[in-house]
């Protein structure tokens, strides 16, 4: 499944060259912030440099120079040449590159500070807890690892600040959701939600609506162009996740129906390729209907979207809500840190 064709991926991570410099200072602090976590503690010297690398960008000013420095530091990338990438074949030459290159921090983070100097944007190759390089054709893999860049690693590029708004429902990593009236308004907080995240969504919408899945999402969606904010008919009720935090699980109508939806979302969501994120908190009961209705349905990378689409529901049900909570404990972080330090 994919959701970009090729050559928009493409203009994306070219367009890279065309962000400030304090954002693409943020997105390549990220990106050491992540593959520190990659380093296994056991291994002292290293994870001391790392550590200490970490603490400096964390406690000081971000700079270009500071971050480009930690990069070269821990990458040691100075005794190299960069990498060369072509620009009618970019996606298979940046999946060539990461099969290339060995898979350790120091020797990623390097691959990401060629493309960051060459005004491409990095990708990163440790989420989710692990490394994420598949082992298909180049170009699979450098389209999944450009989704994972602008889809998520591009929320730190022309970020605003959270909504305060009284109606505000919910503030995420790339949306303010805005409820006014019997209409909600998902107002983009960043690049990948204006650019591609709320577009796509607007998109998946329209798709939906035509299968048998329409009264399971939210009714009269819209799409404003200038703002790229996009509006849908308030659905009221309870989350998923918000069940789950109160102490409660799903009664047994809630699961029944919640089977059902996911066996038809798994039927009909190939068909129009569409990855969704199938967490607990995009479901909402809907009391008066008697079933769930997804209410985002925006995309995710293919990358991150395994555990929604596994056929057995049962073990869906087990990994993703039940052990949501046990999960959130053990792994705060469970994608990618998308905290970095001070501009």
């Amino acid at each position: 499944m994919t959701t970009l064709p090729d050559e928009v991926l493409q203009g994306h991570l070219r367009h890279y060259a065309d962000f400030a410099e304090a954002d693409r200072t943020r997105i390549l602090a990220a990106i050491i912030k992540n593959y520190g976590r990659s380093v296994d503690h056991s291994d002292l010297d290293r994870s001391t440099q790392w550590h200490t690398a970490i603490q400096n960008l964390s406690t000081n000013p971000l700079t270009a120079e500071l971050v480009e420095s930690t990069a070269r530091l821990l990458s040691n990338r100075a005794a190299g040449p960069p990498s060369k990438f072509r620009a009618r074949s970019l996606l298979t030459d940046i999946g060539a590159a990461v099969q290339q290159v060995p898979v350790s921090a120091e020797q990623q983070l390097g691959l990401a500070l060629d493309l960051h100097k060459q005004g491409l944007a990095p990708v990163l190759t440790y989420a989710f807890n692990r490394w994420i390089i598949p082992a298909v054709e180049p170009q699979a893999v450098g389209r999944r690892l450009a989704e994972l860049t602008v889809m998520g690693l591009y929320r730190l590029a022309e970020a605003d600040a959270a909504a305060t708004d009284a109606t505000l429902l919910t503030s995420g990593s790339a949306a303010d959701v805005i409820r006014t009236g019997s209409r909600v308004g998902k107002h983009p907080r960043n690049y990948a939600a204006r650019e591609v995240l709320l577009p796509l969504e607007f998109a998946n919408y329209q798709a939906l609506a035509q299968t048998r899945l329409h009264d399971r999402i939210p009714a009269n969606a819209d799409f404003e162009p200038t703002t790229k904010t996009l509006h849908h008919d308030y659905v009221p009720g309870s989350d998923g996740e918000s069940i789950l935090r109160s102490g409660f699980l799903p009664n047994p109508r809630q699961r029944t129906d919640l089977e059902y939806l996911h066996s038809a979302l798994l039927r009909d969501l190939p068909e129009h390729r569409l990855p969704l994120d199938l967490h607990p908190g995009n479901f909402v009961w809907n009391a008066a209907e008697d079933r769930w209705v997804l209410v985002d349905i925006g995309p995710i990378p293919v990358i991150g979207s395994e555990e929604y689409f596994v056929e057995d529901f049962s073990a869906y049900y087990t990994h993703t809500w039940l052990n949501r909570l046990t999960r959130e404990h053990a792994e705060p972080i469970r994608s990618i840190d998308y905290s970095v330090g001070r501009m």
